[in-house]
């Protein structure tokens, strides 16, 4: 059990408090007794604090088992979407940056200043 002291020296036992309070309705909008059970408009208990955690627990990792990626693909479709996906790059992705830029655009009459701007020269 666990004492403690207030701020005018009493002794307080908060997990015997806890104990006996376990049913009485918990302030707020949620309708939940103090113990954290889902309850109706009479106080009644719907569902107990475990399950309530027991199923937020699997729809979210559910959730999250679908939103994390691999590095490897995991179905055969997404294999086959992989695939392609390597096939459709563009050549000119891998190219060299010569062999991108005409030889028109590469001489041009702009130089940069020292300020690090580009104005024609002359």
């Amino acid at each position: 059990m666990t004492n403690r002291r207030t701020a005018r020296g009493n002794m307080l036992d908060m997990e015997s408090m806890m104990a006996q309070n376990g049913d009485v309705i918990a302030t707020g909008n949620m309708r939940v007794n103090a113990r954290g059970d889902r309850i109706d408009s009479d106080g009644n208990v719907i569902e107990t604090r475990a399950n309530v955690a027991k199923g937020s627990y699997t729809t979210t990792t559910q959730k999250l088992a679908k939103v994390v990626s691999t590095k490897e693909p995991v179905t055969a479709t997404e294999q086959k979407k992989a695939a392609e996906k390597a096939t459709k790059r563009s050549p000119k992705r891998d190219a060299p940056i010569d062999d991108i830029i005409p030889d028109e655009m590469a001489k041009d009459d702009w130089v940069e200043d020292k300020d690090g701007n580009f104005v024609k020269k002359g």
